[in-house]
C-alpha cells in the first residue's frame, strides 16, 4: 500500500473529526486523533495520552542566618494615604549562621505605621559577610502588637555577586522579626529561613 492510500486508510477508521479534511494530516495531529474520540461534539482525550498527576511537594524551613539589627530613631516623615511614614536609619549589626558576619550601616527601613496598629516594615541594607562579600537584603513584611509582645512575619530577598552565595538570589526566604531595646540600644532581631520542598513522591505504577 502507499503512503497516501496507507494515511488515507487511517483517517478513514479515525472517524469524522480527523476524515473531514481532504489532504493528509500532520503526523503530531495524526497521532492526536488515534488518542481521542468524539464525545457529544466534544473531544476526549484517552487515558493513554492523559499526563499522570503528582501530589505537590511538602515545603519544610531550613535556618539561614540570624540577624541582630541595630537602629536609630524613627525619622517621621509625615502622614501619607496608608499610614505614617517612619524613615528607620540601620546602624549596624551582626549575622550569625550560614551565612556569618554583620550589618552595614547605611541602610533603612522606610516603614508605614498604619492607623488599625499594624506597621509594614520595608528594609533596604546590606551585610558583610565574614569573608568579605556584600550582599544586599530586601526585606518586607508587617509586625503587630504592643511593647510586650510584638512579632512580625517578614519576606526576604538577598542579591547576592557571582561567587559562593550567588544561589541566595534564586531561593525563596521567609523569616521573623523582633524588636528590641536594652542598654541604650535598640533594634530588631531577625531568624531568616530558606523555604526548601521535598522531592515528589514517585507517581503509583
Amino acid at each position: 500500500m502507499s503512503a497516501d492510500r496507507e494515511t488515507a486508510g487511517r483517517r478513514h477508521a479515525l472517524g469524522p473529526a480527523c476524515r473531514q479534511r481532504p489532504w493528509p494530516l500532520p503526523t503530531p495531529l495524526l497521532e492526536h486523533c488515534t488518542t481521542s474520540r468524539i464525545v457529544s461534539g466534544s473531544l476526549e482525550r484517552s487515558p493513554l495520552t492523559t499526563p499522570a498527576t503528582t501530589s505537590a511537594p511538602s515545603l519544610s524551613l531550613r535556618p539561614l542566618a540570624d540577624l541582630h539589627v541595630e537602629i536609630a530613631e524613627p525619622i517621621d516623615a509625615g502622614r501619607i494615604r496608608a499610614g505614617q511614614r517612619l524613615i528607620i536609619p540601620i546602624t549596624g549589626g551582626t549575622v550569625t549562621g550560614r551565612i556569618s558576619g554583620h550589618v552595614v550601616p547605611g541602610g533603612a527601613d522606610w516603614a508605614i505605621a498604619r492607623d488599625d496598629g499594624t506597621t509594614l516594615v520595608s528594609a533596604t541594607y546590606a551585610l558583610r559577610t565574614d569573608d568579605g562579600v556584600i550582599l544586599t537584603v530586601s526585606n518586607q513584611g508587617s509586625l503587630r502588637g504592643d511593647d510586650d509582645a510584638t512579632l512580625g512575619i517578614t519576606a526576604c530577598r538577598i542579591e547576592a555577586p557571582q561567587g559562593a552565595y550567588f544561589w541566595l538570589n534564586d531561593v525563596p526566604i521567609v523569616g521573623s522579626l523582633v524588636p528590641f531595646r536594652a542598654d541604650g540600644t535598640m533594634g530588631v532581631d531577625l531568624a531568616f529561613y530558606t523555604v526548601e520542598a521535598a522531592a515528589p513522591p514517585l507517581p503509583p505504577q
